[in-house]
């Protein structure tokens, strides 16, 4: 083996930042309490319009004399105010456990409207019949009634299908109830409104109560501006309404006519039943939708190649003449311009956006294929899935790589952006360095943005190649690491999960395919921070025929370095010290019985300045966990160091569910080397600040993979699992994404740059103007030439490899899609819009009136808008694939819920000073309540009964202040030496103590209003 691949590094692989007492249970923050939801965003003003509503009401009723029939208006008033709180504790909720909580205080606060609903029916009802009223005339009392009528259904269908969805036959079907209870809710709150603004016109408001209608009408308003605001429209599932608002207007004619056949496949199962002629037509209606999305994509992604191509030509051409100028003073007059240079630069920043377009064209109409199938199947009861799968796998516009296309992108823009001067090193020095330290931070990244992760990416760094002279290939980024760890203790798991000081991970790596030789043998090691060292990553290299009889004892770690010293390329002092980890890491593998357990693999992007580790940037996508154990009666590894059946031909079909884990997102990991006090460049903060990442401190390949593989075995399990219930996903908070150039407007990069003739009109501050340059010209013909010739060749160039590519694609084994990979969220049922405007009459009228009044509600909140808080979650996507399309693997998903006997782990960090700090809070809290206890012990002194009760008060104060902090602090101490990632802080402790001081202090003072002086004689003796 070669010598210089004999390395040891040391790294600070675990320099993240997490808080001092570590996060509770969310992954990427601190889970804030469920009452927040009550005034987040703007929630606030809901409440105030609620409460302004309220006060109305009660206002009027408590100004005037009180009878039975007062109670009507206080009820139902307080009914509508609790349900405007059920309303709100829902909006949003994020994990597993918000979900929940948030579910039983919404059916605990509308189970008190209800109750007061029915409490003030009841009253209404009894002095109608009392007095001989009428019943169900006035426009109060019809709304009423149809109010009562929904909140009863609303109550009983909310309690079914959460508690009794096998009432529904199964969970799914409730599930599906979902949306039209949420819809059901907010109409039920728009007809409790329009019931209180239409009691201000009964004859008991205008004789009695003298209720303003203004008043109400404009509280109600605040209501729905404040909830209303909250509402996601994504909540209720209408994919053909999101397939709208995300296509690009450019491309419009290209998408899935996803609206067409869903009126196609109505307009014959809703009068007859399905047969073989309608399930004909619909197929071919489907393949004609399915030619125009793959021969577009085909056509756009030959397109990019091309423009990818013609760019290569022009950034050689440019640089060359650049370099010569540089060498040769006679080329000076021929040396590129700055703007050459800037618009090499906005046509492939027009390149990249492109790429990321087509993306984004690409899982939208797969979704949309996928969707209107399962409507189909449903629908029809004809299974179109199956025989369809062969269809996408004969057109497979969903399958694109675009790592060779970000590559290539990614050494244009850099030679664009350093103007042909790229920053040279050796791409593998980032590994060569020794003991150097780094914060290092991991987040998660949705499939769907990985691409556009990458595209952002490479506009700031490189992608980093290690042998730029080969052609690169898709195993080139392959990572396999196969993990050690002993099966009956699971130590090196419990350890690396605790991050206890001193806590190993033994793990043996290779880069690429399976005839790699060069396995590489590394230990990290955690270092707690206040032990003055960092945490460090060690490794050697071993020839794969030597793995097995190292690990055994069988070869000597003398054996192993004997070429090192007989060549003599490294120094003696580094040969002994590679040396001194091998016999450690040996020792380690056979006194403690470590065997296989657990393979890691994913394809890595590297970004990085070669040669230069300050800003070091990896993308780690398709990454899977599989088995490497010889448990439960069956030989994986066997003997060997590793199992042989399987190699990197992801997503490892031919595994059984239970020995493979398909993570369902990528990995963002990002370094930094920074001086001390210096901040990360502005592109990282924005980067991971973005709607992109999920931040996920600590997260581990290895524990991840060992807790979901080993279920029975494994009882601690790490604090981001209830996360996995929760898609990742989130609108964006700030402008950050890819732009597009100045210089074009359009979404295509087909369009015609019409707008280069006003450019070229405009001058700068000295008259000249800006783009005479006679290079800049060429430059500009050339590119609007290679877009029209583009233009009149697409279609040509389509249809005339259509049939060779659909045969050489359709001898592939066919993709199971058996389970959805849902992009967005979408309901099953029927949209009734379209039926009801076949069907006609006031039905249509009013759902078209309801659809006009939404529109209209849209725009009225759109001010509102980014006051609103973040939506809720939402079930998170299969797991598999790679930019939100499925794999072709079958995919068992694994939802988490923590079984019986297992526990979350929260990494806390516990220093020294933590536990001083609890001693100093308890110390001030004790030094409080001996200052009570004196002032107490010194009105003893006054002979009077009002000394005596202020004494006694104070004493009262102060026993409890004394007790409660000798409580807090005994809770503090045991949880700090459990390491227990609970709330620390004293919410409302010094708050209770304030109130008993202020009593303390009133008791006194009313005492001496009372009972004057208190026939007090001063001091005693």
């Amino acid at each position: 083996m070669a010598d210089t691949e004999q390395q040891r590094q040391q790294t600070s692989a675990d320099g993240e930042q997490e808080p001092l007492l570590g996060a509770p249970g969310d992954a990427s923050q601190q889970q804030l309490p469920i009452y927040h939801n009550f005034v987040i965003g703007t929630g606030v003003v809901a409440q105030a319009g609620a409460w302004i509503l309220a006060a109305i009401v009660w206002g009027s009723v408590f100004s005037h004399d009180l009878m039975l029939f007062s109670a009507h208006p206080l009820l139902n008033s307080a009914a509508v105010l609790f349900f405007i709180q059920g309303i709100l504790i829902l909006q949003p909720t994020h994990t597993a456990k918000q979900k929940k909580q948030g579910t039983y205080t919404h059916a605990a606060l509308n189970d008190i409207a209800v109750l007061a609903a029915v409490a003030g029916l009841i009253i209404i009802e009894y002095n109608k019949i009392d007095h001989g009223g009428t019943h169900f005339e006035s426009p109060h009392a019809i709304l009423g009634l149809v109010t009562y009528i929904l909140v009863a259904l609303q109550a009983v269908v909310g309690i079914t299908q959460y508690f009794a969805p096998g009432l529904y036959g199964g969970v799914d079907n409730a599930r599906a109830m979902y949306k039209y209870h949420r819809v059901g809710g907010y109409i039920t709150l728009l007809l409790m409104l329009a019931t209180v603004c239409a009691a201000t016109q009964t004859t008991f408001n205008e004789n009695v109560l003298q209720m303003q209608l203004w008043a109400v009408v404009v509280a109600s308003v605040i209501v729905v501006l404040g909830v209303g605001a909250r509402i996601k429209p994504s909540k209720f599932g209408w994919f053909g309404q999101q397939l709208r608002s995300s296509l690009l207007k450019d491309w419009y004619y290209y998408y899935i006519d996803y609206e067409g056949l869903k009126k196609s496949l109505r307009s014959d199962s809703t009068r007859n039943p399905w047969d073989e002629e309608d399930e004909q037509r619909f197929v071919n209606q489907l393949e004609e939708e399915l030619d125009k999305v793959f021969t577009f994509q085909k056509v756009k992604s030959q397109e990019i190649i091309r423009r990818i191509n013609a760019s290569e030509k022009e950034v050689s051409e440019v640089i060359s003449r650049s370099q010569a100028a540089e060498q040769n003073e006679r080329a000076k007059a021929s040396a590129p311009t700055e703007d050459e240079f800037m618009l090499l630069e906005e046509d492939l920043s027009d390149v990249i956006a492109d790429v990321h377009d087509l993306a984004k064209f690409t899982q939208l109409n797969y979704t949309g294929f996928q969707k209107i199938i399962k409507k189909h199947d449903k629908q029809t009861n004809w299974h179109l899935k199956p025989v369809f799968a062969a269809r996408l796998n004969a057109r497979p516009f969903f399958k694109d790589d675009y790592d060779v296309t970000v590559i290539n992108l990614s050494k244009l823009y850099d030679q664009v952006r350093t103007r042909g001067h790229p920053v040279k090193g050796d791409a593998g020095a980032g590994g060569k360095q020794q003991n150097f330290v780094r914060q290092t931070t991991k987040y998660w990244v949705h499939p769907d943005n990985i691409t556009e992760l990458k595209l952002i990416i490479l506009k700031h760094l490189p992608v980093l190649v290690f042998n730029p002279s080969k052609e690169f290939e898709k195993k080139d980024s392959a990572i396999s690491s196969i993990y050690y760890d002993n099966t009956d203790t699971w130590e090196l798991y419990q350890g690396r999960l605790k991050k206890t000081e001193g806590a190993e991970a033994i793990r043996l790596r290779w880069y690429g395919g399976m005839e790699i030789d060069t396995i590489f043998v590394e230990r990290k090691t955690h270092r707690e921070d206040w032990t003055g060292e960092k945490s460090v990553k060690a490794r050697f290299s071993l020839k794969e025929k030597n793995v097995n009889a190292f690990l055994k004892g069988e070869m000597t770690t003398e054996q192993v370095f004997e070429k090192a010293r007989r060549e003599g390329k490294k120094s003696e002092k580094e040969i002994n010290d590679l040396e001194q980890l091998a016999k450690e890491i040996q020792f380690r593998v056979i006194d403690r019985k470590l065997v296989p357990v657990t393979r890691s693999f994913y394809n890595r992007t590297a970004f990085q300045l070669p040669g230069d580790a300050r800003v070091r940037v990896s993308l780690d996508t398709e990454l899977t966990m599989t088995r490497e154990d010889n448990l439960d009666g069956r030989r994986r590894a066997g003997g060997n160091w590793r199992r042989t059946d399987i190699g990197i031909d992801w997503p490892f079909s031919q595994l059984a569910s239970e020995d493979v884990e398909r993570f369902p997102y990528g990995v963002l990991e990002v370094k930094l080397q920074t001086a001390q006090g210096q901040e990360p460049p502005e592109w990282i903060r924005e980067l991971t600040a973005s709607h992109l990442v999920e931040a996920v401190p600590k997260f581990s390949k290895f524990i991840h993979g060992s807790a979901i593989l080993f279920p029975s075995r494994i009882k601690l399990l790490p604090f981001w699992m209830p996360q996995m219930d929760v898609d990742i996903r989130k609108p964006a908070t700030h402008h950050f994404g890819l732009d597009r150039p100045g210089h074009s407007t359009d979404a295509s990069t087909s369009a015609a740059m019409d707008d280069d003739t006003d450019d070229e009109l405009d001058g700068d501050d000295d008259g000249r103007p800006l783009n005479d340059d006679a290079n800049v010209q060429r430059l500009r013909a050339a590119r609007d030439a290679l877009e029209q010739h583009e233009e009149e060749r697409r279609m040509e160039q389509a249809n005339g490899n259509l049939m060779d590519e659909e045969e050489r694609l359709s001898h592939k084994p066919i993709a199971n899609i058996e389970d959805d990979y849902p992009l967005y969220e979408s309901d099953d049922e029927d949209d009734d819009l379209e039926e009801a405007k076949r069907v006609g009459g006031w039905s249509y009228r009013w759902k078209l009136a309801k659809r006009y009044a939404q529109l209209a509600a849209d725009r009225t909140l759109y001010v509102l808008k980014n006051a609103s808080p973040l939506p809720k979650p939402t079930p998170v996507p299969p797991k598999g694939g790679t930019m939100g399309v499925p794999s072709t693997a079958v995919v068992t998903q694994k939802r988490f819920r923590a079984p019986k006997g297992k526990k979350i782990h929260v990494p806390v960090r516990v220093e020294p000073k933590v536990s001083f700090a609890a001693e100093r809070t308890f110390l001030a809290w004790l030094e409080f309540s001996i200052l009570l206890g004196s002032i107490a012990a010194t009105l003893l002194n006054f002979g009077s009964p009002l000394a005596l009760a202020s004494a006694c008060a104070f004493t009262i104060t102060a026993v409890a202040a004394l007790f409660y902090s000798l409580a807090l602090y005994l809770w503090r101490v045991r949880n700090i030496q459990n390491r227990r990632a609970v709330e620390y802080h004293d919410r409302w402790g010094p708050s209770v103590l304030c109130f008993l001081l202020l009593g303390a202090v009133g008791v006194s003072f009313g005492f001496r209003w009372a009972g004057g002086d208190g026939g007090g004689s001063g001091l005693k003796g």
